[in-house]
């Protein structure tokens, strides 16, 4: 335990690169057609022939907007980190650049927590963060985590390599303090 902090448990997840690149490359394909559509329809209504073809400063603006949107999404994603603490006073999420500041979770307002494995895609619609059927998950890889239940009867689903290791950080720092 770190005394200045607090903090008992600690685990920062980032994104798999395959995961990133997948994302990039489908981004890639999507507007490379929907620019390929867009250009065969406007030239399909108006052939070269008939001198209304779209000006090559416009196809610039088209491409250079294709590739500064695929670049902003792979920052994202680059830059994207599921950062989960347990200190002395409750459990702390936080997924940058989402969010500014860590999300904080009193001990008091934890019902049950367990470590489980479970299916991010079916369950919670893929990684990030996402309310699925099940509620609420912030996850970036794997399919292990643990599953909280609040006092309130919300759901909340944090993804980590860790889950077995993060409950029992929880059960120490709780100490009792957590509603049956």
């Amino acid at each position: 335990m770190d005394e200045q902090t607090g903090v008992i448990f600690q685990e920062s997840q980032r994104f798999g690169h395959t995961f990133v690149w997948m994302c990039v490359i489908i981004v890639f394909l999507v507007f490379a057609g929907l620019t390929g559509y867009d250009l065969a329809i406007h030239l399909a209504m108006h052939p070269p022939s008939a001198g209304k073809t779209i000006p090559h400063s416009a196809l610039m603006i088209m491409g250079i907007a294709q590739i500064l949107t695929i670049l902003f999404i792979f920052g994202i994603l680059y830059t994207a980190q599921l950062m989960t603490e347990v200190r002395t006073d409750g459990l702390y999420i936080r997924f940058k650049p989402f969010h500014a500041s860590y999300r904080r979770f009193g001990f008091e307002s934890l019902k049950t927590y367990t470590a489980c494995t479970y299916r991010p895609i079916m369950d919670y619609g893929g990684y990030g963060i996402h309310r699925g059927w099940k509620g609420w998950a912030y996850n970036v890889s794997g399919n292990r985590g643990v599953q909280i239940e609040l006092v309130n009867g919300k759901k909340i689903m944090i993804g980590s390599q860790m889950p077995e290791e993060l409950v029992h950080a929880l059960d120490i720092a709780a100490g009792g303090r957590r509603t049956p």
